[in-house]
């Protein structure tokens, strides 16, 4: 995925998306032609006397429908992790915000736990008193392994490159409360400055 980047004074943002492949268009094109090959192959075992078939396309048809949606619903869904010099903040949410969790700053630390007979992916947590948050979950390894670096030298103060493959690093703006839209989604993204596979 690109990384973006554009300087402000108020500190560093990273965007956690999910790396989808079909957006709601054309994962509606993909169920509509699935639909209708299904339709088709229903109505012809219903015009040679198979009728029992039909119900049980409709049926097939609804849990294919179902299944997409909460793939597509999934892949909406993002985390913004913001670092001011006093806190560290995350918010979550699909098209809205439903999630903001406010760490200070200083006492946070960034841990990345992995399985160690390696049958799960691993864990980036960011750790307060008091308080875990699992974040990145969407990554793959590598972009989560990578990821964890950038954050740990984020919170020790180094200037870290924000250039995890799967995060852009987009302009602040005030953050909004729980329950309202995105920030800066259908802003202009500002110049890409390089460009990180994964």
């Amino acid at each position: 995925m690109p990384v973006f980047s554009d300087p402000s004074q108020h500190g560093p943002r990273l965007w956690v998306v999910a790396n989808c492949a079909l957006g709601w268009r054309a994962t509606k094109c993909v169920v509509a032609g699935l639909a209708l090959c299904l339709l088709a192959v229903a109505g012809y075992f219903a015009a040679i006397g198979a009728w029992l078939v039909v119900p049980f396309a409709g049926v097939e048809l609804l849990v294919l429908a179902a299944g997409f949606y909460a793939s597509a619903v999934a892949g909406q869904r993002r985390e913004l992790i913001e670092a001011s010099p006093t806190e560290l903040r995350i918010l979550r949410g699909g098209r809205r915000i439903d999630e903001i969790v406010r760490l200070p700053r200083e006492w946070v630390r960034v841990r990345l736990q992995r399985d160690p007979r390696g049958w799960y992916p691993s864990r980036l947590e960011l750790i307060a008193p008091g308080r875990r948050v699992e974040v990145a979950r969407v990554l793959t390894e590598s972009e989560r392994e990578r990821l964890h670096t950038e954050l740990d030298e984020l919170l020790d103060g180094g200037p870290g490159p924000m250039g995890a493959a799967g995060c852009w690093l987009m302009t602040p703006t005030p953050a909004p409360d729980a329950g309202v839209t995105w920030p800066g989604l259908d802003a202009p993204a500002p110049a890409v400055l390089s460009a990180s596979g994964g």
